[in-house]
């Protein structure tokens, strides 16, 4: 048959790229007479040649060479506008193998363009072709599209007992007379290539700098879709929380987990696992040489967002497991857990793993709201606005989490913000403060101030605006010490100078501000007076904490000499 045909095409071209005869069976792919004769299957031949020799580019330029339509061929091998293969799925499907194996990068957006493109003409995808979309995401460094991939893969292939993409073993099984019961996925292989996925989720995260994130993609696939128990809930069994998770046994897995808690100063806890595991790997040793003295140390602060975010996972898990709404108390506690595990994010300077835990959270409780029995009613009658949609809309769409902002207190709603800013996103953090102010008669105080730090990032004066239009109620000594550290990090003294003043006047005045505007005074140019500006600034303080000014300049002598420098330390003799 004509399938079996091409079958027989491709297997040539394997066993001719195995050989090392790559080049050969280009050549003879691009003659006129052997497309004639063999039809556009020798053009996933020949792509499939330059694969199996590792040479990836050399099977992209083929395959734009034939799909361009460049060579001189019968008429009857042509289709889709007489481009020779823009349609043949095999060909596409190849393209997508060969993208993950170009190390340099360069090929994430294509390779997300032709997936969603089989994902919404509903054609069959292999496995090495999805791998090759996630190692293509990995060697860009588009993390963010890879997390979205790996969860899309979950929900649409792992988890329902018919798989929502059409889904073959290999790229032999793209010929039509494949049967759909050979195409299905056991489940070891469904295992076996999430747990590869994960891998290079976790890579593309750990080479971006987000270690933080690596782990958290880790716990949340394990707790939610493995381990349906709770995890353990001794604070002090961080290994065994770890160990109990199915993930984890997977050598990459754990070498991608290991490598991410070594960056996060969790090396002691590395050590630990890597001893217990290593009953199972004899050689898991050698692959992690790195275990020395210098990485033998524990970060209080990551563990601590370890054992927060689990919380924060299992309380999820709970919500979604339960036939009733998210009560307000219920939503009280996470609000409580949350704020607490992002802190810890923030303080182990993982903040897009800050942003990912609050999003995990927020799709919970939305998925929670959708199951009301309205929305369900939606949906069957067609209501629902993804039926309208792509189905690759799904896999990278942007949800909106704003309706769960606006429900959540003000300390959550600033480490939001504080994380949007530590990951760069500066407009995000805007947008978040602003839409979640909308309708909200509460008042924002810690909000405020978090995003003060977006506005003076900007080389105009949003900040003077914003700080003018505060109300007194949100005016903090915080405030004023964030714009002081801002100037003070650039060395604009006559800013800190000013805004020493407009916290004075608004009666928030600080013991690290009054430090920090002598160290201002210090600096500045002023050629007199310096030392009276100085007595001024200690009476302030010191009239704040309720000391006496030489009290206070006895018990902070050597900060104020960290700040206003040798010289004029003698302040401290008057």
């Amino acid at each position: 048959s004509p399938s079996n045909k091409e079958n027989y095409v491709l297997a040539a071209g394997a066993a001719l790229g195995r050989a090392g005869l790559w080049s050969d069976c280009l050549d003879f792919a691009t003659s006129q007479e052997n497309v004639i004769s063999y039809g556009p299957s020798i053009a996933a031949a020949a792509m499939l040649a330059c694969i199996e020799s590792s040479r990836p580019i050399e099977a992209l330029h083929a395959y734009e060479f034939f799909r361009s339509g460049n060579q001189e061929t019968a008429s009857e091998w042509q289709w889709a506008g007489g481009s020779m293969t823009a349609a043949k799925s095999t060909c596409r499907d190849l393209a997508l193998n060969a993208m993950g194996g170009i190390y340099r990068g360069g090929c994430g957006d294509d390779a997300r363009r032709f997936l969603c493109e089989i994902i919404d003409e509903d054609s069959p995808l292999s496995r090495n072709a999805l791998l090759g979309v996630m190692r293509s995401f990995e060697y860009d460094g588009l993390w963010e599209a890879s997390i979205d991939l790996l969860h899309a893969f979950v929900h649409s292939v792992y988890l329902p007992s018919i798989p929502k993409w059409r889904f073959v073993r290999d790229t032999m099984g793209l010929s039509s007379d494949y049967t759909e019961t050979e195409a299905v996925l056991s489940k070891q292989e469904r295992e076996e290539l999430l747990a590869e996925m994960l891998t290079s989720t976790m890579r593309a995260c750990n080479r971006s700098g987000h270690f933080g994130l690596a782990i958290l993609q880790c716990n949340i696939l394990d707790s939610t879709y493995f381990n349906k128990d709770a995890f353990p809930s001794k604070e002090d069994c961080i290994t065994s929380t770890i160990l109990s998770q199915g993930l984890i046994k997977n050598r990459s897995v754990f070498e991608c987990y290991s490598h991410s808690l070594r960056k996060l100063g969790c090396g002691r806890i590395t050590e630990l696992l890597t001893r217990k595991l290593s009953q199972d790997w004899n050689s898991i040793k050698d692959r992690n040489p790195r275990l020395d003295t210098k990485y033998m140390r524990i970060s209080d602060s990551w563990c601590s967002a370890m054992i927060a975010m689990n919380r924060i996972i299992e309380t999820c898990l709970l919500i979604r497991r339960g036939n009733e709404s998210t009560s307000s108390e219920s939503l009280i506690l996470v609000e409580r857990g949350l704020f607490r595990a992002m802190s810890h994010c923030l303080d182990s300077k993982q903040s897009t793993a800050a942003l990912h835990l609050f999003k995990y959270a927020a799709k919970a409780l939305k998925h929670k709201e959708q199951e009301s029995f309205t929305k369900r009613v939606l949906n069957f009658l067609g209501g629902d606005r993804r039926s309208r949609e792509k189905p690759s809309d799904i896999i990278f769409e942007t949800t909106d989490y704003m309706d769960l902002a606006k429900q959540l207190g003000d300390s959550v709603n600033s480490v939001l913000i504080d994380s949007y800013n530590t990951s760069g996103k500066m407009e995000g953090a805007r947008i978040h403060f602003f839409e979640s102010k909308e309708d909200c008669s509460r008042v924002m105080v810690q909000s405020s101030n978090s995003i003060m730090t977006s506005f003076l990032q900007s080389d105009d004066f949003e900040w003077t605006d914003f700080l003018d239009k505060l109300s007194a109620e949100c005016l903090t000594p915080s405030t004023f010490l964030t714009i002081a550290r801002h100037f003070s990090d650039i060395g604009d003294c006559q800013q800190v100078g000013e805004i020493y003043n407009k916290a004075r006047s608004a009666g928030c005045v600080s013991e690290e501000l009054g430090l920090i505007a002598m160290k201002a005074v210090n600096e500045s140019e002023i050629s007199k007076g310096k030392m009276t500006i100085l007595r001024k600034i200690v009476r302030d303080v010191s009239n704040l904490v309720g000391m006496s000014e030489t009290d206070w300049i006895s018990s902070n002598y050597w900060n104020i000499k960290g700040y206003v420098g040798f010289h004029h330390a003698r302040v401290s003799f008057f």
